[in-house]
């Protein structure tokens, strides 16, 4: 976390320079929540041999892990649309203010608050709390989280979730191709322009990781300790 820490403090400085910081400094943030949220906290619960919370309050601690979680899902959309911006109208991207940046930013928060209340509260949503003699997370009622729709709803979302990244990856690799063939990428090309392009690649790379670790999720659920760990692993490179 103190690593997550200095980066973001780092990138904070620059970002009147470079604009796509801004979106990377948000998603960030959502990630130091990620690693106190599944890091930390289980750690915790096991190391103390306690849930650590009353019973009464796993509603509203699933609902604050679900916002935390759907605010990081939802970055991946807004960082990818940020490269794609940046190189596609790289001098439009160059001039966006910083309240528009960080208001986009703020959308996927929000967006994730708004999900949750609305499905938090359903007959059918199943909450999960930290065991700590299982090592990880329970259901309350694991039948009804695969046959009452919830199991469903997160497929659906990740699903949707992982489409404008693809989209919007793909779109920026095929303009840099085509920008290097037709030999535009010309010398006197900004430094500013020079990284946003630069940001692409570990950009791809962690949503890819993030695909990879939502096949683990769906299928593992429930089915082992191994896909836990291996999933808390993934996320954590």
């Amino acid at each position: 976390m103190s690593v997550y820490g200095i980066m973001m403090r780092i990138m904070k400085r620059q970002d009147k320079e470079i604009v796509g910081y801004r979106f990377l400094i948000s998603a960030g943030f959502s990630d130091l929540l990620l690693l106190a949220n599944y890091g930390i906290w289980p750690g915790l619960t096991i190391l103390l041999k306690s849930e650590i919370i009353p019973e009464n309050w796993r509603t509203w601690q699933q609902l604050y892990l679900d916002w935390a979680w759907f605010a990081m899902v939802s970055h991946y959309s807004v960082v990818s649309w940020s490269r794609w911006m940046a190189i596609r109208k790289p001098l439009d991207f160059r001039n966006q203010a910083r309240n528009t940046s960080y208001s986009l930013c703020a959308l996927c928060y929000v967006v994730a608050l708004v999900l949750v209340l609305s499905t938090h509260f359903q007959p059918w949503y199943v909450t999960f709390y930290y065991e700590p003699s299982s090592y990880g997370m329970l259901a309350e009622d694991f039948a009804l989280y695969l046959s009452g729709g919830q199991s469903a709803l997160f497929l659906a979302f990740h699903i949707a979730a992982i489409v404008p990244p693809i989209v919007f990856y793909g779109w920026s690799i095929i303009l840099l191709y085509h920008r290097r063939t037709s030999m535009l990428l010309v010398n006197h090309q900004s430094v500013q322009n020079s990284i946003e392009t630069r940001l692409l690649m570990p950009c791809l790379i962690n949503v890819v990781t993030f695909i990879i670790g939502q096949v683990l999720i769906t299928v593992g659920t429930g089915e082992c300790k191994w896909a836990g760990y291996t999933v808390m692993i993934l996320f954590a490179a």
